[in-house]
């Protein structure tokens, strides 16, 4: 069998989307399947960003077309659109749509938080819509990432449950079986994501100015920001960027190291598809902190296996980041549930999945 896997962004293994497409496909090979990747890596290095999101439909659709040796698509969504409308009456190869966070559901939660979009961006995302529509009602199969985006996407487009899988992200293999989780002497906190609305950057900075007044000793880790650090620096005050530690870029195998040296992770992000940082903290048994935002909502019992807190409040991320100083033993108590969780699931378990559906499809042709 050979599979091609498409995600509109850049090949980079340290981000989001690619990097979970990425490890995906390395499962995959290692039961077997033949595997290709198209990104926008593939495109034209002289396009400007805007118009390669817009364009990347067609350019699957031309890829597919010159190359028909693959049995399946799996293309994040919109992707294939275009390539669902043409396919011939055989609807060869079949398409599975993977959704990592579906648009639709993020966009009824972005208007809670940002009401000042340029008419520019209304016309684009009411047309991408429209094409992630297009694309799972033209797709075989869809893949999601929660129970509750399931739950959606059945209502709103009237699919058929049965055309929809919820299968998780698996993690890599460097986040298994990790050592047990020794808290630091010094009340460390850690936070790894974009720095974006968002992920809640505005309260969780609100949160830590409130936290200098207090009498604690702490300090604070950002990483995996991709931003440039005097920009995000000059959104603190002089107390709060003393304590704080910024790490632009980080490498996805470096991040275990940098659970396992923190007391806390704090993720109080406004929406998430997924929310692969939280999973990697709960393999790590680090306490975390955060809001019900994508998997946490369905993983994260508060005062069980971690802390959650409202979205968009910082008094209670900051409240939550006293309570966790005070109470370490209980923090601890915590992130050993979360790991025992994640510890139930097995490495390879998405891929597995994934294969069987792709078996399933080839052979109801």
């Amino acid at each position: 069998m050979r599979v091609l896997l498409t995600c509109h962004t850049d090949f980079d293994i340290n981000a989001g989307g690619c990097g979970c497409t990425v490890n995906l496909g390395r499962d995959l090979e290692r039961l077997g399947v033949n595997v290709d990747y198209y990104t926008y890596s593939d495109l034209p290095g002289n396009l400007d960003i805007r118009i390669k999101r817009c364009l990347f439909p067609f350019f699957v659709y031309r890829r597919v077309q010159r190359n028909r040796k693959w049995d399946i698509i799996d293309a994040t969504t919109a992707d294939t659109w275009i390539l669902g409308r043409m396919r011939r009456k055989n609807k060869k190869p079949k398409i599975v749509v993977t959704s990592h966070g579906l648009e639709h559901m993020f966009e009824e939660k972005r208007i809670t938080w940002d009401e000042h979009t340029s008419l520019r961006y209304k016309l684009w995302i009411s047309l991408h819509l429209k094409f992630v529509e297009s694309s799972l009602k033209s797709a075989e199969h869809i893949c999601v990432l929660t129970h509750a985006e399931k739950e959606y996407i059945t209502e709103k487009f009237s699919l058929p449950p049965g055309r929809i899988s919820v299968i998780y992200h698996s993690l890599p293999s460097y986040f298994m079986n990790l050592p047990g989780y020794q808290p630091p002497n010094d009340f460390k906190i850690f936070y790894v994501a974009g720095w974006e609305m968002r992920k809640g950057t505005v309260y969780l900075l609100e949160a830590l100015e409130k936290l200098c007044n207090h009498n604690i000793s702490f300090s604070v880790t950002l990483a995996g920001l991709r931003n440039d650090e005097s920009l995000v620096k000059r959104q603190m005050s002089e107390r709060l960027r003393l304590r704080v530690n910024i790490i632009p870029f980080i490498e996805n195998r470096a991040l275990p190291e940098l659970y396992l040296s923190h007391s806390v992770f704090i993720f109080p992000s406004l929406y998430e598809g997924f929310g692969m940082v939280l999973v990697e903290a709960m393999a790590a048994g680090i306490p975390i902190v955060t809001t019900q935002a994508g998997i946490a909502k369905e993983w994260i019992k508060d005062k069980v296996n971690g802390i959650i807190v409202p979205y968009g409040d910082s008094s209670a991320i900051y409240e939550a980041l006293v309570w966790a100083f005070n109470h370490p033993d209980e923090m601890i108590k915590y992130g050993e549930n979360a790991k025992k969780l994640i510890q139930q699931m097995n490495e390879g378990e998405e891929a597995k999945k994934r294969l069987e559906i792709y078996h399933n499809l080839i052979k109801d042709n």
